[in-house]
């Protein structure tokens, strides 16, 4: 019920500011052609530039109590900077706006631009107000009171300014999960990102009229502003291909969209060279770029959804980010090709879409980066984890060894090891090793670190403490494994263990391998299933 009482009165607001006499003192109205003396006072059309000089026309009716009808026509001239004229019903020349330019009174917007039409006192009564279309080709006209022209530029501000902070807290999140998770990906993303809000930027209204401090004419800023959508389409599909799966399930596909991507860059820097010099050419470029979009847009729609029904939640994932772009950019792109009606803002569609898609995209990637890590955290359990007991292998111990810099150096033997295996088999032998195994973790946990070093032989590494210590710890792993026998069928084997016990060296670690595993011997020697220790380091 709330949103229902705001929308009423916003409605209400809309109509007071829309309804008062001031607004209703002009009227506009598109009009077919000119009379023959507003006609006559255009001057001529350049051949050379087909397509470029094509014009609208809008008559502009004043009327109003106490004041005698007046007429006004605005002769919108088809170009990517919008030149306007406005004519008095005579011909004579009111005003003119130059593509680029809005000198005063004239007001530039983060809409569009917008003409003042003066009132009988000579204040402004309401403005006439052009608002960019795509690239400027097919603007919206309205006659609008000053104040509804500033709530509707306050709420469009505010709208393209929190969009334009979520392009820009992805592109951070994004840098920092890149660094964080060595991704490249996110690389590729950022990149996809940084250029589609360059390029929306370039494609804005007040781009066109701000361009002209660059020294670029305005037609000139949007054809880059094309050119930069067309790097940000290669980015996007790179990232696609190599990030969706796609890559893999449809190698061919996939690498069409890069190669119809890199044919639209081509496309979009013929624009950029020829939109001053031969418009006719650079137009036909452009619907190249359209093309060049439209086909991607479908293409890759087609491969993703093929790529999701094949099981690939990181796929699906894609699709859902990729939908809005898809849906705008191909009504954009292929709708101006098939000369559908067009939205008069589509860098806020594609500023909306384009955020739509860059959250979609960062928890795919987010997902696809974890299943990567859960990958390599795998892949490294597996290669530092003895597949038999799940302990530390030896390539584990190792590491940790010449990372210990103090503390004593266990190796374990079972005793008559052999033996078992030849007389129960290789299977009896193997629930022994589970079995000690379990013995070291009910014994050492959290008082060492252990794993099987090879065959029948265990090694603890005990950081810190003294050799009563370490010597406790021995004997508590001694009788734990001969008091828990290990059964074969109806029979009991009693495991026993012989230990030897050395100083670690805090310049060489690795000497103590050799000490213990001699005191170990020492403990065969003496009869098995005991702790012996080797000498202190002189």
């Amino acid at each position: 019920m709330l949103h229902r009482a705001v929308a009423f009165l916003w409605l209400c607001t809309l109509g007071l500011l829309t309804g008062g006499p001031e607004a209703r003192a002009w009227s506009l109205q598109a009009v077919a052609e000119l009379p023959a003396e507003v006609a006559a006072a255009l001057p001529a059309t350049d051949s050379i530039q087909a397509g470029r000089d094509q014009r609208q026309y809008y008559r502009l009716d004043r009327s109003g109590a106490g004041t005698q009808p007046e007429q006004q026509y605005l002769v919108l001239q088809r170009d990517r900077g919008q030149h306007l004229r406005l004519l008095g019903a005579t011909g004579a020349l009111v005003q003119e706006l130059g593509p680029g330019a809005a000198p005063a009174p004239a007001r530039p917007g983060v809409r569009g631009v917008a003409l003042p039409l003066p009132a009988d006192d000579g204040t402004v009564a309401a403005l006439y107000v052009a608002i960019d279309s795509v690239l400027g080709v097919q603007p919206r006209l309205s006659v609008e009171s000053g104040d509804q022209y500033y709530l509707r530029e306050r709420s469009v501000g505010a709208y393209e300014v929190a969009l334009a902070s979520a392009l820009l807290m992805l592109i951070m999140l994004s840098l920092a999960f890149s660094l964080i998770l060595r991704e490249p990906g996110y690389l590729v993303y950022v990149a996809f990102l940084v250029l589609m809000l360059m390029s929306i930027l370039l494609r804005h209204p007040i781009s066109f009229r701000l361009s002209h401090s660059s020294g670029l004419a305005p037609e000139q800023t949007a054809a880059l502003g094309v050119l930069v959508s067309a790097l940000a389409a290669l980015a996007s599909v790179t990232l696609l291909r190599a990030a969706s799966g796609m890559g893999v399930l449809y190698p061919r596909g996939s690498r069409a969209m890069q190669w119809i991507a890199l044919v639209g860059i081509l496309f979009a820097m013929v624009d950029v060279a020829t939109i001053r010099s031969h418009f006719h050419v650079a137009q036909w470029a452009f619907d190249g770029v359209n093309l060049c979009f439209g086909a991607n847009a479908v293409l890759s729609a087609v491969l993703l959804l093929g790529t999701a029904r094949a099981g690939g939640r990181t796929a699906r994932l894609f699709l859902l980010g990729w939908t809005p772009m898809v849906l705008v950019g191909g009504w954009f792109s292929l709708g101006g090709l098939l000369g559908l009606a067009q939205a008069q803002n589509p860098h806020r569609w594609v500023m909306f879409a384009c955020v739509l898609q860059g959250i979609g995209w960062a928890v795919a990637l987010g997902d696809r980066a974890l299943s990567l890590q859960r990958e390599r955290d795998r892949a490294r359990a597996l290669a530092e984890l003895d597949a038999l007991t799940g302990l530390p292998n030896r390539r584990m111990l190792d590491r940790e060894l010449a990372e210990a810099r103090s503390g004593w150096l266990l190796i374990c033997d079972l005793d008559s090891f052999k033996a078992v295996n030849d007389r129960y088999g290789h299977a009896v032998g193997d629930r022994c090793l589970v079995h000690f195994a379990q013995c070291l973790r009910e014994s050492l946990a959290g008082a060492a670190v252990f794993g099987r070093y090879g065959g029948e032989e265990f090694l603890a590494i005990v950081p810190g403490g003294d050799l009563l210590q370490a010597r406790v710890l021995a004997e508590r792993l001694r009788e734990r494994t001969a008091s828990t026998p290990v059964f074969v069928g109806e029979d009991q084997h009693r495991l026993t263990v012989s230990i030897g016990i050395a100083e670690l060296d805090p310049a060489d670690p690795v000497y103590a391998l050799g000490q213990a595993d001699r005191a170990m011997y020492q403990a065969k020697a003496g009869g098995r299933n005991r702790v012996e220790t080797a000498p202190a380091m002189g």
